[in-house]
């Protein structure tokens, strides 16, 4: 974790590159998993990056799977993504 000012706050899914990162981490692009706002004495805006490759397709996939009751949301915190992907894989085959 580390804090930064930045002019503008990014959204979901837009990538963000850090490039005095890359030598620590190995890559220096990373997108926005999620955006968190904290109003009291001051605004805090706390937002989580990933590595790599956004995929808004599977995000809405696992929601929808969620919604529908097809996968459990512990799983969501239990399994690694891998297992969720072929989770999903067999729950929406063409």
């Amino acid at each position: 974790m580390f804090y930064t000012l930045l002019k503008v706050i990014p959204r979901e899914f837009e990538k963000v590159s850090f490039p005095f990162i890359k030598a620590k981490v190995g890559i220096d692009w990373f997108w926005v998993k999620k955006v968190e706002h904290e109003i009291a004495d001051e605004s805090i805006v706390t937002i989580w990056l990933k590595g790599g490759s956004a995929n808004k397709y599977r995000k809405l996939a696992l929601d929808k799977a969620l919604f529908q009751k097809r996968i459990h949301f512990i799983d969501v915190y239990k399994k690694n993504e891998f297992e969720l992907d072929n989770e999903l894989r067999k729950i929406y085959r063409d």
